[in-house]
């Protein structure tokens, strides 16, 4: 190959294996730095307690706790603690029922006053529907009457 201008010439050939050689010793590098170490089996760490087991694994509730607690005020859960006596002595406990319920807020403040005016105007909105053809024909007079003063009154 012979460059215009250039004294010199450069062969295709060794071109082709420098070029090889470079793409071999990268792959070559990447392979050495990217290649795991072998395993070693280890006990979990227990904090003395034992073995693990499933019992001690995170639950749902035990993720949401912090945010609970965090976000009280908001949130405010509801909770309940029923403790069930034995007959023969108020302390011998027989079981404890821990109940712990939090409220959707949304559909208590939001949604429950949205729907029940939704429902009065239903009320009132079939008091004004009875099947009337007569009434039915005075609606639509009254309606077209008063966008007739609406459009008087607005020029």
């Amino acid at each position: 190959m012979r460059l215009a201008g250039i004294t010199g010439a450069l062969s295709p050939l060794i071109l082709t294996l420098a070029l090889l050689a470079a793409v071999l010793v990268a792959a070559g590098a990447v392979r050495a730095v990217a290649t795991r170490r072998a395993r070693r089996a280890a006990r979990l760490w227990d904090c003395g307690a034992g073995p693990m087991s499933a019992r001690m694994e995170y639950t749902a509730t035990s993720f949401a706790e912090p945010l609970q607690r965090v976000f009280d005020n908001v949130v405010a859960p509801e909770t309940d603690v029923d403790v069930d006596h034995h007959e023969e002595s108020r302390y011998l406990v027989r079981a404890v029922e821990y109940r712990r319920r939090v409220p959707d807020r949304i559909e208590q403040r939001l949604y429950q006053p949205l729907l029940k005016t939704v429902t009065a105007w239903g009320v009132t909105g079939r008091g004004l529907a009875t099947g009337s053809a007569h009434r039915y024909l005075g609606y639509g007079f009254y309606t077209v009457c008063a966008l007739l003063l609406v459009l008087v009154v607005q020029r």
